[in-house]
């Protein structure tokens, strides 16, 4: 299969972001910019981000950034529910703590696709270029463009873990048993969905051709049906944390 990352190009945008699958992050991992005077603005703007992160064990570097970022510019302004974000990200010492101040912060910007005004999009879950692997239990669909986690453990493949047909068949599981909610940096936690080795400077090229391993092959509607039922469990999940805020109302 051949595909281009020119169908998730879109003219009347510069910018164009995606929310992240296992959670309601808009994801700093990957997003498209056009060079143009609002792209490279958006590209400085964000990098100067680096030297406002608080000093707190859990801030999340570019992910927890790009949140206040797109706060203050996709709803400008001074705000009660801002300042409860800003609380929340000041103090924050966990991953808990991170995901309720990116709640917060997506509850001040709304649900919006399109921001034509800042030639911005965000691209809601399941319409990007690119997912998580660990989502669906390392299998893909003839419709997946990239995924995203290899990296972590790209150099070493002996960091993924072998296929074992009995516990890794997607055919012999479940949807419900595909789903990881939660990414696991620890060695071993993935199979390597590639039957080639992975060279990163073939990347570079350009010209690289990738040999998905068949075992972990889902179809396309498959794949779908179980990310809906993803995206409805996030969604209860989010609609939990943006509970939480009201506790920092009450400390106010």
């Amino acid at each position: 299969l051949s595909r281009l990352l020119d169908k998730y190009v879109d003219p009347r945008f510069d910018v164009t972001l995606f929310d992240r699958f296992f959670n309601w992050e808009v994801a700093a991992l990957s997003f498209l910019v056009r060079n143009t005077e609002v792209g490279r603005r958006f590209v400085r703007n964000f990098a100067s981000w680096e030297f406002k992160l608080p000093n707190v064990t859990a801030h999340g570097t570019d992910n927890g950034a790009l949140h206040p970022y797109l706060m203050e510019m996709l709803a400008p302004g001074p705000s009660r529910i801002k300042e409860v974000c800003y609380e929340i990200w000041n103090r924050s010492s966990s991953s808990r703590d991170l995901f309720k101040m990116e709640a917060c912060t997506r509850t001040v910007i709304g649900d919006r696709v399109e921001f034509p005004e800042h030639s911005l999009r965000i691209l809601p879950k399941g319409k990007a270029w690119v997912r998580d692997i660990f989502l669906l239990s390392s299998a893909w669909a003839d419709d997946d463009f990239m995924v995203s986690k290899l990296n972590f453990h790209a150099t070493k493949e002996d960091n993924f873990r072998s296929f074992f047909a009995d516990s890794d068949d997607p055919a012999r599981k479940t949807d419900e048993q595909l789903i990881t909610w939660l990414p696991q940096d620890r060695a071993k936690a993935y199979i390597f969905p590639l039957l080639n080795k992975f060279d990163l400077d073939q990347c570079m090229a350009g010209n690289a051709t990738w040999s998905m391993d068949g075992r972990l092959r889902i179809s396309t509607e498959r794949k779908r049906r179980v990310l809906d039922k993803f995206d409805f469990g996030v969604l209860k999940m989010r609609f939990g944390f943006a509970a939480m805020l009201s506790t920092a109302f009450e400390k106010k």
